[in-house]
């Protein structure tokens, strides 16, 4: 039989109402044959039901199309709820899993199935294309990688804890939507990803032209506020640190805000967003800093929620029009201003920013926006803290296939109390299996208990940045980060020391001692915090007659800068293109092995001549081969910068 049966004749099923009226007919004395013909019913079918309504009042008949169904619709309505509760758990069954558990459930209700669900020891195909036409409601879907830490992380806690903080500086000042800003950052790279095309069928591969395998990366900031409006975005480029108070004094340039005129800013809890330095300007300016939670921006962030999605698909667009009007040019960083400010237009537009302010329940401000169905992702470790003095459970952490062998009668879950063990009140084989549902045969995944450990990084949570409280924290904590790595380069020092003099030791054979430990430790004891720029040493150098001070730089010399981040410096080898009243212009150079070479794409930037380490003599090459040729080396020794990028 096929899988969708097709009818193959022009006869109409006749309705239940008029079989009533035949039979009734019938009964008042006229002919089978007679009926038949009136009412276009077959003899035989006509005859079947007379004989079936005799001696019962009020007969109706009922067309009996799933005779050899394996669940009964009350059933299949218990597994729909599984399966829907499932995936909105992000536990979500493959076709394979939902077989396994229609076989275990049928077990369970002790019905009758095929033979050959209990040689595969799980349902049918046909069973499940079946399943899946009569409850149209689910369908087979590609889920989106979601990691742990989102899917647990957005819980009633702490969105709660958001909404009451948004409350709060609700209630300071008499804000409007305009006031209401969202700030967030996004990656757009050089190598995108391609639209769909049209191509012959059966093909394994289509390719579409792209700029390389792997692009480099610009950061854009955007900035959205309740009304629609925006302001101009800030692009970061490589190789370019420290940056978040340059772009937060661009915002307050655009947004013209004030302490009298104040506004409200979210954006994410990273520690690299946060700074003592920006929550004092936001103070100074009349910006009330709130984060989201961690993990939580998929949801509660405007920009992720309704913007971010259409940006880069417009981006990906305008850069497959570039390629297809240039080709054989590949896309740079410099031409990704360009494109993004495309995207920009139609992606930011002002219909898709105050949908993304409503669903997120910032503006209008909304406690109800979210169900208790967006909450269920994290009911899997919705659990109790154990004691101290509670010993640990032997379960994985997450326990779907709990119990395997089916519930007996006796044991399976009700409702209700049990009832009494007398003879009249025992439940019946078809009553008991009625309340029997798939979640008493293979359970919701649940995470066990866990103790409280206090080790490690506090967590994050939503905070308003501005408040006293918080800035005087994130000051003592920004103090104990520097004296901490204070003391670890003081260290760091101690042990290079160490170990240049037993190198030195060992290529001249003099016996090692204790000198030096003795000589470190008592460095280490007499320790004082220090500034790092007077920690910055110099490489050792040949003894020629070169001058390596950077006081006389001429273009076309090769120089060693340095680029400070928040915890360390950084060097770098480039060539001096142009010199500018107090700046070079410089062609940087990439680190290979023991010597450097050009990037393919010219990476071209301008430096302060303060940032100047030293001034390296000419480069020599060596090698045979072109690809050897294209190296260059210094005859000075360089290792003394470990991180020479």
């Amino acid at each position: 039989m096929p899988r969708v049966w097709t009818k193959k004749t022009d006869r109409i099923r006749k309705r239940p109402e008029e079989i009533s009226a035949a039979i009734e007919e019938v009964s008042r004395g006229s002919s089978l044959r007679e009926v038949s013909r009136n009412y276009g019913i077959s003899f035989s079918a006509l005859q079947r039901h007379v004989a079936a309504s005799r001696n019962k009042e009020n007969y109706v008949h009922k067309p009996n199309l799933t005779v050899r169904q394996v669940f009964t619709p009350e059933q299949e309505e218990m597994l729909v709820k599984y399966l829907q509760r499932c995936s909105k758990m992000h536990y979500g069954l493959t076709s394979n899993d939902t077989r396994k558990l229609a076989y275990k459930y049928a077990k369970a209700l002790e019905i009758n199935i095929p033979t050959k669900w209990d040689e595969e020891q799980k349902g049918g195909r046909e069973w499940l294309f079946g399943f899946l036409r009569r409850n149209p409601r689910l369908g087979l879907r590609t889920p989106e990688a979601t990691s742990l830490s989102r899917s647990t992380t957005f819980n009633q806690h702490n969105v709660g804890q958001f909404l009451n903080n948004v409350q709060d500086v609700y209630s300071r000042f008499n804000f409007t939507a305009d006031d209401i800003w969202n700030c967030d950052e996004t990656g757009l790279t050089t190598v995108h990803k391609p639209q769909r095309v049209l191509a012959e069928k059966g093909l394994k591969q289509v390719g579409q032209i792209t700029s390389g395998e792997r692009g480099q990366l610009v950061t854009m900031c955007c900035f959205i506020n309740a009304s629609g409006n925006t302001a101009p975005p800030a692009y970061i480029f490589p190789r370019q640190r420290n940056l978040d108070i340059i772009v937060f004094d661009h915002f307050v340039k655009h947004a013209r805000c004030s302490k009298e005129r104040p506004l409200v800013l979210f954006f994410d809890n990273h520690d690299s967003h946060v700074s003592i330095e920006i929550i004092t300007a936001a103070r100074n300016s009349g910006v009330y800093l709130i984060t989201f939670p961690p993990h939580s921006s998929h949801r509660l962030q405007p920009l992720d929620v309704a913007v971010y999605g259409t940006l880069k698909t417009r981006y990906n667009q305008a850069c497959d029009d570039f390629m297809a009007t240039n080709p054989g040019k590949p896309i740079t960083i410099y031409n990704i201003g360009a494109l993004s400010q495309k995207a920009f237009v139609q992606a930011l537009n002002k219909s898709n920013i105050i949908k993304g302010f409503e669903k997120a329940g910032i503006w209008p401000f909304s406690r109800d926006i979210f169900s208790e169905d967006d909450f269920l992702m994290a009911a899997v470790t919705d659990r109790v803290l154990e004691t101290p003095d509670q010993p640990e459970p032997s379960a994985s952490a997450i326990d779907r296939e709990r119990p395997v062998t089916p519930p007996s009668a006796t044991s399976r879950v009700h409702a209700t109390p049990p009832p009494s063990t007398t003879q009249e009140n025992v439940a019946s084989p078809a009553s008991t299996s009625q309340i029997l549902s798939p979640e008493d045969v293979i359970p919701y995944p649940k995470a066990p208990p866990r103790k409280l450990i206090k080790v490690g990084r506090k967590p994050g949570r939503t905070r308003i940045l501005t408040d006293t409280p918080e800035k005087e924290e994130i000051e003592e904590r920004s103090k104990r980060k520097v004296k901490f790595n204070l003391m670890e380069g003081k260290k760091e020092n101690n042990l290079k020391k160490i170990k240049s003099k037993h190198d030195s030791n060992r290529k001249t054979g003099i016996c090692i001692t204790k000198t030096a430990e003795n000589e470190s430790s008592s460095d280490s004891e007499s320790f004082e915090p220090q500034d790092s720029s007077d920690s910055e040493f110099i490489p050792e150098l040949p003894e020629k007659d070169f001058d390596f001070s950077a006081e006389n730089v001429d273009v076309d010399d090769f120089l060693v800068v340095k680029f400070c981040t928040k915890t360390t410096l950084v060097y770098y080898v480039g060539r001096v293109e142009k010199e500018l009243d107090e700046e070079y212009e410089m062609n940087f150079l990439r680190k290979k092995g023991n010597g450097f070479i050009f990037p393919l794409v010219q990476d071209i930037s301008c430096i302060k001549k303060e940032d100047v380490v030293l001034k390296l003599p000419s480069p020599f090459k060596s090698g045979c081969s072109s690809r050897l040729f294209s190296v260059l080396y210094f005859d000075v020794d360089l290792t003394s910068f470990e991180k020479l990028r």
